[in-house]
């Protein structure tokens, strides 16, 4: 059941907490940028929900925020908006590209991809550079932490209870997956 149309390329889809909607990434036909967009599954309306250009939307399990990617002319960051006031909240900067938040399922930490180190040497930082899985924790301290070194191709961080599960191009070395807060499950 088609809920957009073929007008515009949709992307990035994740359900609302309560089930009643959808948030994605679509081009905003008033500015034409990325923005995020939540359609209602009872009425299909459309609404701009970013207050800002934007892709890639996590919603917190209370329904609460909204992290998001902004992009910028050589990097991209990534941003928390309280859903209630629309006030957007800057959490990571840097040269590096931030992307994929995913937040736990406590609320506590958002986790993300970032690709910070020029690993394929073209003197530039990339999606072609290789990426690690970093977190950051929310409504506290903002304590950055990153999870895997980006000696291999990691991306699309999950966390399930108290696992967290990504993709991984390996390279025969060895990795690990944090849960609950120790470095465990090797291979």
């Amino acid at each position: 059941l088609p809920l957009t149309d073929l007008s515009t390329a949709d992307a990035d889809p994740v359900w609302a907490p309560d089930g009643n909607g959808i948030y994605y990434t679509s081009i905003d036909p008033q500015s034409s940028q990325m923005r995020i967009f939540k359609i209602d599954l009872k009425t299909k309306a459309k609404s701009p929900i970013a207050v800002m250009e934007g892709s890639h939307p996590a919603i917190s399990p209370d329904g609460q925020y909204l992290a998001f990617v902004s992009h910028g002319k050589d990097s991209s960051a990534l941003w928390v908006q309280d859903l209630k006031t629309n006030t957007p909240v800057q959490i990571t900067s840097g040269t590096g590209m931030d992307m994929s938040p995913r937040w736990s399922p406590d609320g506590r930490f958002i986790y993300f991809v970032r690709y910070l180190d020029d690993t394929n040497l073209d003197e530039r930082v990339t999606i072609d550079d290789r990426p690690g899985i970093w977190r950051i924790e929310w409504g506290g301290s903002k304590i950055l932490r990153q999870l895997t070194d980006g000696s291999n191709y990691d991306l699309f961080p999950v966390v399930v209870g108290k696992n967290l599960y990504f993709s991984s191009n390996q390279k025969k070395q060895d990795q690990c997956l944090e849960t609950a807060g120790r470095r465990n499950a090797c291979w």
